[in-house]
């Protein structure tokens, strides 16, 4: 993924693995979310959504994601 690109899954199996290749040393302050139900979005998730981290639940629009940007 290049940087500054949102990205989000869904696991369709009981246990999953994600790896995120980065290019510099994590900054928790450049962490920003997008809530996976934004109706701007209209994603067309495979699965019934049925477990979300706390951290994702309280995500805003992608439009509110857009005025923070520079």
């Amino acid at each position: 993924m290049p940087p500054g690109f949102l990205h989000g899954f869904q696991a369709l199996t009981a246990t999953a693995d994600v790896c995120n290749r980065i290019d510099r040393p994590h900054d928790p302050v450049e962490d920003l979310g997008v809530a996976y139900n934004d109706p701007d979005l209209a994603i067309d998730w495979p699965l019934p959504v049925s477990m979300v981290s706390e951290r994702d639940a309280s995500a805003g629009s992608s439009a509110a994601l857009l005025r923070h940007l520079p």
